[in-house]
């Protein structure tokens, strides 16, 4: 008989072992530990133990889901009229799709008595609570359309699409920055700056990124002004399951020019080229599929479409 209950302190070597009995995607890291998921989950100062439910049967778990809250649209501080069921893992068996559905429902019931009046599946900003490094990407994109067995969980209790995001991957052994009478002006004009360890703009980036290497791109002017900012880090241990070095390339700026303008093909194919003379292998983007414009300077620089993602709703009654 499985029993659902509460995470305690002696689950995580239970569900690291769990993690790694999951079927290879693209976007899940494998070789999870007990260690890892304390340092990269369960040290948030708002985890909270009763929102990680456990499916247990027999002293081992068949499976949990993870639900959580994110921010308000400041990132200054939690925002708990929105939930999420953040991950949601079930063993392989036949039975997988009835022991998800039932932690589906416990998540559900965990997230409205804090305080949810909307219920979502997957994670994206706001709603990015947890799990970064470890599933996704760059960034957490929702449910990934690679994952389908979490896909088809979701489905089945009524969520639908809600927001969606394209995942975009470079290459940089052969990477050359293009080359056109705007672009040579704008490398007259400006300097690349590179900012080691970047002040993060809000509290939820900063709790985000805290235990990840992170580094800034700024382009600087003759009289010291910034035409561009630029946010990046080192996407381990996610890339390490990929065996290259990966950046994961977060968000950037421009101080006036609109999306697809020479200046943001400027930012992001110097940005390349600094990644390349570091040794990075691979960088990976992730923009709404609404973004023509940036997704036309995406495609310029060599950037194609790996994955697409989508954050769940569920419709309440």
């Amino acid at each position: 008989m499985i029993r659902f209950r509460s995470f305690r302190n002696t689950d995580p070597p239970l569900l690291a072992r769990l993690w790694q009995s999951q079927p290879a995607t693209r976007g899940l890291y494998s070789r999870v530990t007990a260690p890892l998921l304390e340092h990269l989950v369960f040290s948030k100062i708002y985890f909270e133990a009763a929102g990680l439910i456990v499916a247990e049967q027999g002293g081992e778990i068949r499976g949990f889901a993870h639900a959580g809250f994110g921010c308000t649209e400041d990132g200054q501080r939690m925002d708990y009229s929105r939930g999420t069921t953040a991950m949601l893992m079930v063993a392989p068996g036949e039975d997988a799709q009835s022991v998800a559905l039932e932690l589906l429902h416990y998540s559900e019931r965990y997230l409205l008595e804090r305080g949810a009046r909307e219920l979502y599946g997957g994670q994206l900003w706001p709603l990015n609570p947890f799990y970064l490094g470890l599933y996704g990407g760059s960034q957490l994109a929702g449910v990934l359309e690679s994952d389908t067995r979490q896909s088809s969980w979701f489905a089945a209790a009524g969520y639908e699409p809600a927001a969606h995001r394209v995942v975009l991957q470079r290459l940089l052994a052969n990477f050359r920055p293009p080359m056109n009478r705007d672009l040579l002006l704008l490398r007259r004009r400006l300097r690349v700056e590179q900012v080691d360890d970047p002040a993060t703009s809000d509290w939820w980036t900063a709790c985000q990124y805290a235990q990840h290497e992170q580094l800034g791109l700024r382009l600087v002017g003759s009289d010291s002004s910034i035409a561009a900012r630029l946010s990046l880090w080192n996407m381990e241990p996610l890339a390490s399951g990929w065996g290259v070095h990966a950046a994961g390339i977060t968000d950037w700026k421009l101080a006036e020019s609109e999306p697809g303008s020479p200046l943001e093909l400027f930012l992001l194919a110097e940005t390349l080229r600094l990644l390349q003379s570091q040794g990075v292998m691979l960088a990976e983007v992730q923009r709404s599929p609404d973004d023509t414009q940036t997704l036309g300077v995406l495609n310029e620089l060599g950037f194609q479409t790996v994955d697409r993602g989508v954050l769940l709703r569920k419709p309440m009654p």
